[in-house]
């Protein structure tokens, strides 16, 4: 889950971005016979927390399998802000075009956050992109 982070403000974050991920609309998943379910953050995602030099802003993207019967490379991205005022962690909103998960050092600017993607470049393989893509999200 990223790098190592103990305390209550990791715990707190850590509940906060679970709930969001179990039950924002636009996180979607299914059961191995085709019915809707809510997702839930298990071993298998991946989840990737960057938060700002002054702790008071993070975002967070989770890699999921939405469908447990998929084959290959079927994962999706899921994204989200967060802010920490006085009572805690707050999901500020889901970033649908997060562009993919960080390739790099995520910069936290005002109320602003950069960082670049992957993107292929003409002949790269699938796998292996090449490119880079610069990404800001509004914090607010």
């Amino acid at each position: 889950m990223g790098p190592a982070m103990a305390g209550p403000a990791q715990a707190d974050l850590t509940g906060a971005f679970r709930r969001w991920f179990a039950t924002d609309p636009s996180v979607t998943c299914v059961t191995p016979d085709g019915r809707d379910r809510r997702c839930s953050i298990t071993q298998a995602e991946h989840v990737e927390v960057r938060r700002s030099p002054a702790d008071t802003a993070a975002l967070v993207f989770v890699t999921y399998l939405p469908d447990p019967t998929a084959i290959g490379n079927a994962t999706q991205l899921a994204a989200a802000a967060f802010r920490r005022d006085p009572g805690g962690w707050r999901l500020v909103r889901t970033i649908p075009s997060a562009g993919g998960a960080p390739a790099g050092k995520v910069a936290f600017t005002g109320e602003t956050a950069s960082y670049p993607v992957a993107v292929p470049k003409p002949g790269d393989p699938r796998c292996c992109p090449t490119g880079r893509r610069q990404v800001s999200i509004d914090l607010r």
